[in-house]
């Protein structure tokens, strides 16, 4: 339990967490309603379990508090870190494929705040063969699309994508809006039936859910 109050801890990408992240995470470590003491007496895997459980709860309700969402997203990837992901054979299928909703984003890019409840319909597909994706984002009359190709890197479920092609629509029209940079990493640090947690190279994490 103290290890995961260490300060100096660090995300996936090997970064420190930033002071607001901590903050999140100690909140959740000390929260009645998750009760991550009681479930650490049944081990790590038990607590990630009920952690996710948990985010799935979110991901069908969005309404909890927001800061206790990002602490469990965090705890849920130290645990991940600390119990280690298998790696799969070279040539083996990518597990990380179809399509997923935007529901839970941190870090900011969102104007109304570092944590969001994403406002927007923002989808992300990857194709089955793990090599194309596509982002889609929906706002009103507003519409974004970026196409592109996946790389694979270990540990799996780390993804690096390359935009290749990015459209902005109002009402139909085209609009020349400088692309966003061509390339950035994701890296899917867990997964469960109906959700997946991942957190960008840029810094923050999502919380993501399939449509139905």
């Amino acid at each position: 339990m103290a290890r995961l109050r260490d300060p100096d801890m660090v995300n996936c990408f090997g970064e420190p967490l930033k002071p607001e992240e901590y903050k999140s995470l100690v909140k959740c470590l000390d929260s009645a309603q998750l009760g991550v003491d009681t479930c650490l007496v049944d081990g790590l895997p038990a607590l990630q379990e009920h952690l996710i459980k948990y985010c799935r709860a979110v991901a069908a309700s969005q309404t909890d508090d927001l800061e206790l969402v990002e602490g469990a997203m965090l705890l849920i990837e130290q645990l991940s870190m600390s119990l280690g992901q298998a790696v799969p054979p070279e040539g083996s299928q990518p597990r990380f494929s179809g399509q997923w909703q935007m529901l839970v984003a941190t870090g900011g890019g969102w104007p109304y705040g570092r944590l969001q409840y994403v406002p927007i319909i923002e989808l992300l597909e990857v194709s089955e063969d793990g090599q194309r994706f596509r982002l889609e984002s929906k706002a009103g009359p507003l519409y974004t699309s970026a196409v592109g190709n996946v790389t694979w890197v270990r540990p799996p479920n780390r993804l690096q994508y390359h935009v290749t092609d990015f459209r902005v629509e109002l009402l139909g029209a085209s609009l020349g809006v400088p692309a966003p940079a061509p390339d950035n990493e994701l890296l899917v640090f867990a997964s469960a039936p109906g959700i997946a947690l991942a957190r960008s190279a840029a810094g923050g994490m999502t919380l993501m859910g399939q449509p139905v």
